[in-house]
């Protein structure tokens, strides 16, 4: 289970602001605020304090009071019963957390079924009273769950003017394999990083491809930050060298026209032989690694939630070049622009 799941389960959880049961428990914490003197008073063993005890309960109760009375009382009830229901879906969907959603969804429980008892007895103080002790379980519970959310919500902000983009890929446990995922993943986006800074008008603009988190399990989960163009050159040409990891090298030294890649590269404006170039010896160099690392299992990638097929084979356009990559055969790569 990675973060980005226990994130999305939090937030599933989340209370609509302003919303009935929402109200309901903002009543309830103050009421439980209000009462604690009262106990106090009731355990003073004080005549005069213990007779202002049943007004001040009464006044305590009052923040509920005034909120049932304003709320639809079926409404009330069906929106409880369609949190439940959201509950036990999201504790099916993801059994690991069940330890953690258990009290909530018990504190859930007896809440609704003392709600149910203050309709049944027409809103009576006594009938009020069994609101608070499950309330202040179910609002610490609801409040704990936000704090969880907002924790793991941080490793996953966006910068002002960059997005995040996921990569899984299956290793299979091997600690080769991870090391070469890692060598390839830098070399792509330092050529990436390169080629966006030389070709922006915009000398300030960051083009670094930072990772944001690694996740074990399997598949490792990558995220990776920066500019949604850096991104988009970046992923297209990983996305290349994992559908054809055979016919980038070959014996004969011949590489198959980068497709993803050219069209990336052609709708950022980026014609620069030198850039192109850098490119061309980018994705030659990660290739090598992966055809060492994975040539004989082919493992499986994700780019953002998506399967790469590492069966798709383009149309290929096949050049001899030599050990020493020149301007031009960068152009010959990623294909003459448009």
């Amino acid at each position: 289970m990675y973060k980005s799941d226990v994130r999305t389960v939090f937030k599933k959880l989340f209370l609509i602001s302003g919303g009935t049961i929402a109200g309901l428990l903002e009543a309830v914490a103050e009421a439980n605020r209000d009462i604690g003197p009262v106990l106090a008073n009731l355990a003073s063993n004080n005549n005069q304090l213990i007779a202002t005890a049943p007004a001040e309960f009464a006044k305590a109760l009052k923040p509920i009071k005034q909120r049932i009375a304003g709320i639809s009382p079926s409404g009330t009830a069906v929106e409880l019963h369609e949190y439940g229901i959201k509950f036990d879906s999201v504790m099916a969907e993801f059994p690991m957390l069940e330890p953690v959603l258990r009290p909530g969804r018990q504190a859930l429980a007896a809440f609704a079924g003392a709600y149910d008892v203050v309709l049944q007895k027409n809103q009576a103080p006594q009938a009020m009273t069994g609101l608070l002790l499950p309330g202040a379980a179910l609002k610490t519970c609801l409040d704990h769950y936000a704090g969880l959310y907002s924790f793991f919500d941080k490793e996953f902000a966006e910068k002002p003017g960059e997005e995040t983009k996921t990569i899984e890929f299956d290793t299979n446990g091997d600690l080769s394999r991870f090391s070469g995922l890692i060598g390839i993943l830098a070399t792509l986006a330092a050529a990436a990083s390169a080629a966006l800074a030389q070709g922006d008008d915009s000398p300030n603009i960051d083009t670094e491809i930072t990772i944001v988190s690694i996740e074990s399990g399997s598949p490792i989960q990558v995220v990776f930050q920066g500019t949604d163009k850096t991104l988009r050159l970046f992923l297209g040409m990983l996305r290349d060298i994992v559908r054809v990891p055979y016919l980038y090298l070959t014996k004969q030294g011949r590489l198959l026209q980068a497709m993803e890649t050219m069209a990336v590269a052609k709708s950022l404006c980026i014609d620069d032989p030198e850039t192109l170039n850098n490119i061309a010896v980018a994705m030659q160099g990660a290739s090598r690694v992966y055809a060492e690392k994975f040539g004989d299992v082919q493992p499986t990638v994700k780019v953002d939630g998506e399967i790469v097929d590492s069966s798709l084979v383009y149309h290929s356009l096949q050049v001899d070049i030599s050990p020493e990559i020149g301007p031009d055969e960068g152009r010959k790569l990623l294909g003459p622009p448009d």
